[in-house]
């Protein structure tokens, strides 16, 4: 989205975002890019230097198992309702909350799903999409 010029105040990332990064335990601010560069050359952990605490883990934004997903992503329950199409993009739809998503748009609202491999819904149905 980004890359496609999409505006930030637009896009959504509910599983957060390598576009930034932070200490998991003091929040201080660090250089994304660093960061996604050291974890490609497999040089982690990546310790904060600012808090120096034994906790101090600096991490990009993404959310992992367990972890809460972005307040963003909670705060705009009405993007659903206003949706004219939802694409949905690389997803199993295994994991609560993402797979409610497809039916919290309006029925005359077109699904397109973009996926390798075949998803189904709740029981032996598949998804309508």
């Amino acid at each position: 989205e980004r890359l496609a010029g999409v505006p930030s105040e637009l896009i959504v990332e509910a599983h957060g975002t390598f576009e930034t990064a932070r200490c998991v335990h003091c929040g201080q601010n660090h250089d994304s890019n660093a960061v996604r560069d050291r974890i490609l050359c497999q040089q982690v952990p990546i310790m904060c230097e600012l808090c120096n605490n034994a906790e101090g883990f600096v991490k990009p934004d993404i959310v992992f198992f367990g972890e809460r997903t972005p307040e963003k992503f909670h705060s705009r329950p009405g993007d659903f309702e206003k949706c004219d199409l939802l694409l949905v993009l690389g997803t199993s739809l295994k994991v609560t909350p993402f797979n409610t998503l497809p039916g919290t748009v309006r029925v005359v609202t077109p699904r397109v799903l973009v996926n390798r491999e075949k998803v189904f819904g709740r029981g032996d149905y598949p998804l309508d999409f």
